[in-house]
């Protein structure tokens, strides 16, 4: 009898280290998905950090322009500001200011035609008079010697 040189391993073996390959490949992309994910966290978490600091720099220079032009249009900020820029401007009182009188409105103009009025003629039967007053050009004196 001839000796059979190949072996045949055991039916189950080769599927359990298959199996076995499979689960620590998925294991390790699990693994490898995971520390992705945290790292895509830990950025927006930064980014987060980041923005809530600019919105709370923003917040104070905004209280901080309010109150500044709550001073500058109260009267004492105004006082305040006239003098630092030396403009010697005063308030002015009751006595120098002055009224006036509001204008008298005229009477409004009647939409009608009254019937005394003799209607305008065609324009066919005018006359045209802008021939008629329409000045002759002169000669220059230069071509009227040249003519002679």
């Amino acid at each position: 009898m001839a000796r059979n040189p190949r072996r045949t391993p055991a039916p189950g073996y080769t599927s359990t280290i298959a199996s076995v390959v499979l689960i620590c490949i998925s294991v390790a992309l699990a693994l490898l998905a995971q520390i992705r994910l945290k790292d895509e966290l830990n950025r927006l978490d930064r980014d987060l950090s980041k923005l809530d600091r600019q919105i709370t720099e923003q917040r104070k220079l905004n209280q901080k322009l309010v109150s500044d032009y709550q001073f500058l249009v109260s009267s004492s900020g105004l006082e305040n500001r006239v003098r630092e820029m030396r403009l010697s401007l005063v308030m002015p009182t009751e006595d120098a200011r002055v009224i006036l009188p509001e204008p008298i409105s005229e009477p409004p103009v009647p939409a009608a035609v009254p019937p005394s009025v003799t209607p305008v003629p065609p324009a066919s039967s005018r006359r045209s008079y802008a021939t008629e007053l329409a000045p002759t050009p002169a000669i220059p004196p230069v071509m009227a010697r040249q003519r002679r």
